[in-house]
């Protein structure tokens, strides 16, 4: 809903967050929008808000459950297979997957996929399965785009 709100209002939307200091931004393989400070900072790297951290750690973190699992990541948007409470408990148990989140200040693997859940990145199909969005699928590949990129620069060097 608050997709299709954005885009069906998106140059209302993109006045209002320019005024509020950001730019309203649409990737349009991903079906999801971000916002960029508009401020220019005195640091020489990227300000980075927190949620958008959590976003991409989380994401990672479940990427790495199914990968390790070894299935393929597209199955994380069908609800047939998706993200288990088994994929929780094993994250859960993950000593290094605890660490992260507890860097995060989010509690558990369930606290994760709640606060993705809330911001429209993951949906609950059962009280056993979540499925992630198009946008968090997008998000991950983008990752995993620029991981291959990052990789490809430093056999460059």
């Amino acid at each position: 809903p608050f997709y299709l709100e954005l885009l069906s209002r998106f140059d209302h939307y993109k006045l209002l967050y320019r005024h509020l200091g950001y730019e309203l931004l649409h990737d349009n393989n991903g079906e999801f929008y971000s916002l960029r400070p508009l401020k220019d900072f005195d640091s020489d790297e990227d300000q980075i808000d927190e949620t958008s951290i959590k976003i991409v750690a989380i994401l990672t973190l479940i990427s790495k459950e199914i990968v390790t699992r070894g299935q393929r990541l597209e199955l994380l948007e069908n609800p047939v297979v998706g993200l288990t409470s088994q994929d929780l408990d094993s994250m859960a148990n993950d000593d290094k997957c605890s660490a992260i989140l507890s860097s995060l200040k989010l509690k558990s693997p369930t606290d994760a996929v709640e606060f993705l859940r809330k911001r429209g990145f993951a949906f609950k199909v059962s009280d056993f399965r979540l499925v992630l969005s198009r946008g968090a699928m997008s998000y991950i590949d983008v990752l995993i785009q620029r991981e291959n990129e990052l990789k490809a620069e430093l056999n460059d060097i």
